[in-house]
């Protein structure tokens, strides 16, 4: 025998022989090895049931509670007072002519589901970030469309821009996001300032090319913009500087050649970069730090199971097939009779949103055929109450692109949704070139304009 470290020593000769065993001794061992042999076949059926049984269990609890969500019709729910009294659309609900007129379909695409998301304003009053979202779960194809928040809407207030229907809550926005582009909803998904910052840091920052020099400073709003171009890694801060960055400020080089154009290009880009990080499966590791970011920072009907459900597909998704838009339409400045000022509105091109819609965005298997517009026929393109005003100048332009979105609408004077002041006055000549005041369309994440903002 050898032993470690030592030598080997000669074994010791014995005079034991080996005795055959008697045919009852050979039997008595057979029958014990059969034995045997039974006992581990009990013992793996036994463990192969409970496995068998464990992964049952779990397939079940995953059917009962991982599940897409129930986009079955909802009746209309009709607002009530503290009495039990119907409130009117007359006494403060949005006429939109959309609850008793909607279109009848034949049925919904399988496992195709609608969001809308929306991006709030520094005092959380206004969704300056309106986007239509589509999910085609069996191609794993997403579509997003970004609704300008000055899209003029038929609705019961002073003044008629998407942004403001935030105001009267998350539901009222989703019917008139559906009377712009014919659409059902089926989840919300809302973000803040805050909840955007944590997200991106969450996921490690996000990879991007910054396309030019933005410097900008705003004591008013406390905003400090200073990103050099070039590839580079935008922690939640700096993503939130791009996201915000309009132009430098004067006497600074930099800022978007091609305008908003270029500007609004280079943010969907970002927003596709973020949500590619997103469904990275990279990003499994950091899954508890992003799920603690969303959680806190998000505001959403999407339960907890629809959340998983859409999670593990969305895990699988090639970032190719996430395709950002803008709804077409064109900016025109109006004479808004119920706010007494000029107002500069987005206004939506109906037969070519309906082509983008059904080709991009409809939940519906035929066709989606009308969209509840607001009639601007009897709107002036002028202050009827100045005598010697010049009507001023449209500034209308071809319906932007749902592919190649192009310049987005002036922005007119910041409204509240029930003004006490008159805000700045529209100018009393017509324009010779467009107001330096905010787009139309709002970023990813985008603070509520002031009068005295220079962005």
């Amino acid at each position: 025998m050898k032993l470690y470290g030592g030598k080997s020593s000669p074994s010791k000769k014995t005079n034991e022989t080996s005795v055959p065993l008697t045919p009852e001794e050979q039997e008595i061992k057979a029958r014990i090895l059969r034995r045997r042999k039974k006992a581990m076949k009990r013992q793996a059926i036994l463990f192969g049931g409970i496995a068998l049984s464990a992964v049952a269990i779990i397939a079940l609890l995953f059917n009962i509670f991982i599940r897409p969500p129930d986009i079955s019709e909802k009746p209309t729910e009709v607002m009530t007072d503290d009495k039990g009294n119907i409130i009117l659309p007359s006494e403060g609900q949005p006429t939109l002519g959309i609850e008793n007129d909607d279109e009848e379909h034949e049925g919904r695409k399988e496992d195709y589901y609608t969001f809308l998301l929306c991006g709030l304003d520094q005092d959380k009053t206004r969704a300056d970030t309106i986007m239509a979202v589509s999910y085609d779960v069996p191609n794993g194809i997403v579509n997003v469309m970004n609704i300008p928040r000055d899209t003029i809407v038929d609705a019961n207030r002073k003044i008629k821009k998407i942004n403001s229907g935030y105001t009267k809550g998350i539901e009222n926005l989703k019917k008139e996001v559906k009377s712009v582009t014919g659409i059902p909803i089926d989840r919300y998904v809302i973000i803040d300032f805050k909840g955007f910052e944590e997200i991106v840091d969450a996921i490690g920052g996000v990879k991007y090319n910054v396309p030019v020099r933005m410097k900008y400073d705003d004591p008013t709003q406390d905003l400090h913009i200073d990103l050099q171009p070039g590839m580079q890694t935008l922690n939640g801060k700096k993503a939130l500087h791009f996201v915000r960055f309009r132009k430098c400020n004067s006497g600074e080089s930099g800022g978007y050649p091609g305008g908003d154009v270029e500007r609004i290009q280079a943010q969907q880009e970002f927003i596709k970069a973020v949500l590619k990080q997103l469904a990275s499966p990279t990003k499994i590791l950091q899954l508890d730090d992003i799920w603690d970011a969303v959680y806190n920072n998000v505001e959403t009907d999407l339960s907890l199971s629809e959340i998983v459900w859409f999670g593990m597909r969305a895990i699988t998704m090639n970032g190719e097939n996430i395709h950002m838009s803008t709804m077409p339409g064109y900016d025109k400045y109006l004479y808004e009779a119920d706010f007494g000022h000029m107002q500069s509105y987005y206004i939506p091109d109906e037969a070519a949103i309906l082509e983008f819609v059904n080709a991009n965005l409809n939940p519906y298997t035929d066709d989606i055929t009308k969209l509840h517009l607001k009639d601007i026929s009897g709107y002036a393109t002028s202050d009827p109450n100045k005598k010697n005003e010049k009507p001023v100048e449209e500034t209308t332009q071809a319906p932007t692109s749902a592919v190649e979105p192009t310049e987005a609408p002036t922005e007119a004077p910041t409204e509240n949704t029930e003004p006490t002041e008159a805000p700045t006055e529209a100018p009393t000549e017509a324009p010779t070139e467009a107001p330096t005041e905010a787009p139309t369309e709002a970023p990813v994440i985008e603070p509520a304009e002031t009068t005295t903002a220079a962005q």
